[in-house]
């Protein structure tokens, strides 16, 4: 065996060409041939050693060949070329272009490079060649045509579908499709024409009035409840989804039309009906009267009753100049912190002011104010984000965009 000086890769002796790289492999003679092709004692295959032969006898086939012929690379390769176009004119063989396999050397013949071999593989019609190498090199009509076995023919390219638009929605199909891809409606048919309602004199049902949208405790807003002529009743019982509010009443508050204005009336419902009241316009409020701030419902008394002055005073806390008081509801007809009223009046917030209440998430920093007028007070809300409440009593109009508590429901009117 021998080593190719370009791959390293080994050849036998005889070998002119390697059969890796088709590199020139250097000529061996006398006893370094001898050595590398010398036959184990007892062997039958092999080259027969030159040693061995007659002095007499004519020289080797290959070393003929490389005295009478010393073929280059070059020569290689042309003579290859054209044995592929033999092979592919008289069909596939062993070892030809079509099978795709590399050929076996003949007697007195070297193998070409591997270089020049690339050429028997199957390759890509032209289009699909220059799709792959990003720019094609010619037409597809330039494509190679043949009718033997191991030819390939080129395919032809079929053109971009024709498309047209759907006559309802304008979404460009293919022209045999039917029927739309995006809305269905049938491509054959003419644009489809609003159908008008028949015309009745008797109304379908009450007419729709308006509708009172919920909004959860996140801010997000639902479809709410509709508002139609005639009574509109609010409850535990009345609608899909209220009946899990335990603060609610089996009907809680009556809504209903009066022309263009929306009342809204209290069914003598446990908690009550509440109503936000507009920022920085105070409120009058009277002894017993209720209002809330976030979580927290407080009660309102005033202080007007006193002693005359023939008669011993009260003995308890001092009043000093208080006129009336706030107290915390914290169940029916049961309250807690009691915070008096003075002239100066009351600031409630969760920071600041005079009343704090740190752990309702829903006041703000500075919420509302209260302060007495004349034997009543007057609540103010102080630009707070979830505004200040009051519960209503009897009949309340409600504007357009105004906020009823119900339970834990907050509903938003909205009507024309």
């Amino acid at each position: 065996m021998q080593s190719c000086p370009r791959c390293q890769a080994k050849n036998e002796a005889h070998f002119k060409f390697c059969l890796s790289c088709g590199a020139v492999l250097p000529q061996l003679t006398g006893e370094a041939a001898q050595s590398i092709g010398a036959t184990p004692s007892g062997g039958t295959s092999g080259p027969v050693p030159e040693a061995a032969a007659p002095a007499s006898a004519p020289p080797s086939v290959p070393e003929r060949a490389v005295r009478q012929k010393s073929l280059s690379l070059e020569a290689a390769i042309a003579k290859s070329a054209g044995a592929q176009s033999a092979s592919a004119k008289s069909g596939s063989e062993p070892g030809s272009a079509a099978s795709g396999r590399r050929p076996s050397p003949r007697p007195g013949e070297s193998l070409p490079p591997l270089a020049a071999q690339a050429t028997n593989f199957v390759k890509l019609p032209d289009d699909d060649a220059a799709r792959v190498a990003g720019a094609g090199s010619r037409p597809a009509s330039a494509a190679r045509s043949g009718s033997g076995k191991g030819s390939v023919k080129p395919f032809a390219v079929k053109p971009a579908a024709e498309q047209k638009p759907c006559p309802n929605c304008e979404t460009l199909n293919p022209a045999n499709f039917k029927f739309c891809g995006a809305c269905g409606y049938p491509l054959g048919a003419p644009a489809s024409k609003p159908v008008k309602a028949a015309h009745t004199d008797k109304p379908t049902g009450p007419a729709r009035r308006g509708k009172l949208i919920l909004v959860r405790p996140d801010g997000s807003e639902t479809e709410g409840l509709s508002l139609f002529d005639g009574d509109n009743i609010v409850g535990r019982e009345t609608h899909p989804g209220l009946d899990l509010d335990h603060f609610l009443s089996a009907k809680h508050a009556r809504f209903h039309f009066v022309g263009s204005t929306l009342e809204v009336e209290d069914l003598d419902s446990r908690n009550g009906v509440y109503i936000r009241i507009e920022k920085d316009q105070p409120y009058a409020l009277e002894s017993g009267d209720y209002f809330r701030v976030g979580q927290h419902v407080i009660r309102y008394d005033s202080l007007t009753n006193q002693a005359s002055p023939q008669e011993p005073a009260l003995m308890g806390s001092p009043r000093g100049a208080a006129v009336g008081r706030i107290r915390l509801v914290i169940a029916p007809n049961q309250y807690g912190n009691a915070y008096l009223l003075s002239e100066e009046g009351l600031f409630l917030g969760r920071e600041r002011g005079d009343v704090l209440f740190p752990d309702d998430g829903y006041i703000s920093g500075l919420h509302c104010r209260i302060h007495p007028n004349g034997s009543g007070a007057l609540v103010t809300d102080l630009g707070s984000s979830n505004g200040t409440y009051v519960r209503i009593k009897g009949k309340t109009a409600v504007k357009r965009g105004a906020s009823v508590l119900v339970g834990l429901q907050l509903l938003r009117a909205e009507y024309p």
